[in-house]
């Protein structure tokens, strides 16, 4: 989840807010030329559709600075809004929750694994803590598998 703790206006609009607009218009052109793969004619990602980041990286750096004809702008332009695109499927395949412009083709299959935890009654848990089993602290949960239940709880995933 995305937080004030994150520095989003501060430690990257307010950073770089010409580069941001360049990005976003590129993201513009490209739905224009490429449309979504939903039909949609709102700004829409296909994040499935478009995954050679690492390569079209290097292809626009080698041409920085000069006009992209397919664009209309920077190659530089498309250097930044690749690494972007890299780092957010990086991180939506880490667990993230996609942007709400993302489309995807198919859904990617989650697998939660379960592990038992021993079943200790209120007696034994009173035994050996002095304590009874609903004083205790929840469980601490893998960063993976809050995503995976966060995702189950809403909906996302049966």
């Amino acid at each position: 989840m995305i937080t004030k703790k994150d520095c989003l206006a501060q430690g990257v609009l307010d950073y770089f807010p010409n580069a941001l607009a360049a990005v976003g218009r590129h993201s513009r052109r490209g739905n224009e030329k490429y449309p979504p793969v939903d039909g949609s004619t709102e700004l829409r990602w296909s994040f499935d559709v478009s995954t050679e980041h690492a390569d079209a990286i290097l292809s626009h750096l080698t041409q920085r600075g000069e006009l992209d004809e397919e664009f209309q702008d920077s190659h530089t332009v498309g250097v930044a809004w690749r690494a972007l695109a890299l780092l957010e499927t990086e991180l939506v395949n880490a667990g993230a929750k996609p942007g709400r412009a993302v489309v995807r083709s198919e859904e990617p299959e989650v697998t939660v694994e379960l592990q038992r935890v021993p079943d200790f009654g209120e007696e034994e848990c009173l035994a050996r803590n002095n304590i009874r089993s609903e004083d205790l602290p929840p469980v601490e949960l893998s960063d993976e598998d809050r995503v995976a239940l966060e995702r189950f709880a809403m909906g996302e995933v049966t």
